[in-house]
């Protein structure tokens, strides 16, 4: 039982015989000396008790805090009956012991929490005091594996978590009261989402605790703004940081700085900047705010890939710079990596991933064109050749001039990746192929427009002749 509880019960058998609460039927007699004396030892009684119930998280002090606890729901039962009963109750009743131990637990919870320093600001101090509240988890742990066991009929996992829970909302109150940064922002959005995850949804703890009777650590309304503010904020942050990682990359070729050349192949690090802003602000955002809302930072590679399309246009219009073949391969290798990386975004809307891999392709196609143009120019001589009569009786001879004539320009495709060749068709028989199939179509449409050309003369004549 403890010493306290027994304390405790002796206590009460005094009262007992004091007064005839217990026994009306019997004559007792009660002097003012007895009477004061057992107030005394109540009130001893009671400083134990709080002493043993302020030091629960003393592991030490467990076997006195059971005790305690016993003494105090014994109490709780006299101070029912007495005020049950007709007669008029002791000056020491009610003791309201229940009361008093609740009223320790919130003081001790506010002291475990509290830690301020004069040499720091307000927010400061604030902030200190909300990440003490990483200590909760820690306190809330023990409570259940050790303090919870000396409790039979309250759920003191619950009384503690919603001190605790109470404590931390009125620490990040506060901290609106002040002039919040966005940094400050962050920061109070941390603590809100910490909360949440390392204690209510902590395996060990929720079996004990009722989540929806806490309620919000904020008020919804505030909650909602600074989300707002903290996600706009963040994508304009990566809205920058990809206008920057652009026009340092628009710099180095305005520079006419040439690429890196890696494993014989050209390399452009502009995706790994991109990729690399995309991914550390999803994560972060995600922490902070879950994956669905951190999904919105994602949305900032649609303006980011119009502006590298419009860069890369103007630079190809320009035209002057003397490694712009290598610049260009370069740029291949960089557009297949952001292909790749957004091609693997499952939880991209449809619509959008489609239109952002046409923007690419449309890349892809300028720098096609670049590396094309010149071939096609150079093989108009073979072209010439195709569907004329000597195509019949040597289009072998002819092919193979073709072919030669190919392999000789084929050269300016060294230096670009092999990924880039499988994946955009830049092979020697895929140009091979695009060459004589753009040929072709140009003769169809010749031929085309020749025979509707004669269509037209052979209507007017007959129109003529009526």
């Amino acid at each position: 039982m403890g010493y306290l509880a027994e304390a405790s019960q002796q206590l009460l058998e005094r009262e007992n015989c004091l007064f005839k609460l217990q026994s009306p039927s019997e004559e007792v007699i009660c002097t003012e000396d007895d009477k004061e004396c057992l107030k005394k030892d109540y009130e001893t009684l009671m400083d134990h008790l709080k002493f043993a119930v302020h030091d629960s998280f003393n592991l030490e002090n467990q076997e006195m805090l059971r005790s305690a606890i016993m003494a105090i729901v014994q109490q709780e039962e006299r101070d029912k009956l007495w005020e049950e009963a007709a007669e008029e109750s002791p000056c020491w009743r009610p003791m309201r012991c229940r009361e008093i131990h609740d009223t320790i637990i919130k003081e001790l919870v506010e002291e475990r929490l509290e830690q301020t320093n004069e040499e720091e600001s307000d927010m400061d101090i604030l902030k200190r005091d909300v990440i003490k509240m990483c200590d909760i988890q820690k306190d809330l742990l023990q409570v259940v594996n050790h303090v919870q066991k000396c409790y039979t009929d309250i759920n003191v996992v619950q009384m503690y978590t919603q001190l605790y829970h109470q404590a931390f909302s009125g620490k990040l109150r506060k901290l609106l009261q002040c002039s919040v940064t966005i940094d400050d922002c962050k920061f109070i959005l941390q603590q809100t989402n910490g909360f949440s995850k390392h204690i209510l949804q902590h395996d060990e703890l929720n079996q004990h605790i009722k989540i929806e009777s806490l309620g919000a650590l904020l008020p919804e309304e505030e909650h909602m703004s600074l989300e707002e503010q903290y996600l706009s904020h963040k994508e304009k942050e990566v809205e920058t940081w990809l206008t920057n990682a652009l026009k340092l990359k628009k710099t180095d070729w305005d520079a006419n700085k040439k690429p890196e050349l890696l494993d014989d192949y050209y390399f452009c690090n502009l995706y790994l900047d991109v990729i690399g802003l995309f991914n550390g602000a999803i994560n972060e955002v995600s922490d902070i705010l879950g994956n669905d809302k951190a999904q919105t930072i994602l949305m900032q590679m649609g303006s980011f890939l119009m502006s590298y399309k419009n860069c890369m246009e103007e630079f190809l219009e320009e035209g002057q710079q003397m490694n712009i073949t290598e610049i260009m391969k370069a740029q291949l290798f960089n557009i297949c990596k952001i292909r790749e990386y957004i091609e693997k975004q499952e939880s991209l809307p449809h619509e959008v991933k489609v239109a952002w891999l046409s923007t690419l392709s449309e890349l892809r196609d300028s720098c096609h064109n670049y590396f094309l143009s010149p071939i096609h120019k150079d093989l108009k001589e073979n072209y010439c050749k195709l569907w004329t009569s000597n195509w019949f009786s040597k289009h072998e001879e002819i092919v193979d001039k073709f072919e030669d004539t190919l392999n000789e320009k084929i050269h300016t495709l060294n230096g670009l990746h092999c990924a880039c060749q499988k994946r955009f068709g830049l092979g020697n028989r895929d140009i091979s192929f695009k060459c004589f199939t753009s040929e072709c179509e140009t003769l169809t449409k010749k031929k085309s427009q020749k025979q509707k050309q004669k269509q037209q003369k052979e209507s007017c004549r007959i129109w003529c002749l009526i």
